[in-house]
């Protein structure tokens, strides 16, 4: 299956988040329609829905998800770095947030980077350790459900290994003094208004440096 977004699509895509031109700031930053393509269809292809009647099947993004993916990896600068770092996102519940999350982790495992960092850790970072599973579960789910993915990856009990990357679950209360390790290439922050400080996720951002 593949599925093929217009690179006028695309162009109205990025636009369509509330408050956001993707343009206003721009500067001599420009957008990769490829890359951004090629993040999209990895989701739809090779990532699945976890939960709920669509369990199993393909997950389709909805515009504003294609928007986020596409305004996270499209945009770069003329060195051909990404021209964002961070992106803070806000969903209301109910919006399927931690299943994207697990398809953002699947990006940063498999799909490689423009300038790849080799042997760099992908992260997601929970406030609480049963919270961990909200993404972890899932990640597992869309590997194990899909041939291209499962065959490259190494699933553990709180780890998952693809060549020379690895994706740890992590959270503030059981990581009090290790937070500081690793080399962190990808991170998603789940639930932030349930972590009990930002010191985690400092290390995180820290440790990309």
């Amino acid at each position: 299956m593949t599925l093929v977004t217009t690179n006028y699509e695309l162009q109205k895509l990025i636009r369509m988040l509330p408050g956001y031109d993707p343009f206003a700031q721009a500067g001599d930053c420009y957008f990769d329609e490829k890359a951004a393509q090629f993040r999209i269809d990895f989701i739809q292809e090779c990532c699945t829905f976890t939960q709920g009647e669509k369990a199993g099947q393909p997950f389709i993004l909805e515009p504003w998800e294609k928007a986020i993916v596409a305004n996270m990896y499209g945009w770069k600068h003329p060195s051909g770095l990404r021209r964002y770092r961070m992106v803070f996102v806000l969903v209301a519940r109910g919006n399927g947030k931690s299943e994207m999350c697990a398809a953002l982790i699947c990006v940063g495992l498999f799909v490689p980077d423009d300038l790849p960092e080799p042997g760099g850790h992908v992260f997601s970072a929970a406030g609480k350790r049963d919270q961990t599973r909200y993404v972890f579960d899932p990640v597992c789910y869309m590997i194990r459900h899909s041939p291209e993915m499962s065959e490259r990856a190494r699933i553990y009990k709180q780890a998952i290994n693809v060549g020379t990357r690895t994706y740890f679950p992590m959270c503030r209360e059981t990581h009090t003094g290790t937070e500081h390790g690793g080399a962190p290439a990808f991170a998603v922050a789940d639930e932030v208004h349930a972590h009990l400080d930002r010191r985690l996720i400092t290390a995180i951002e820290t440790g990309m440096v």
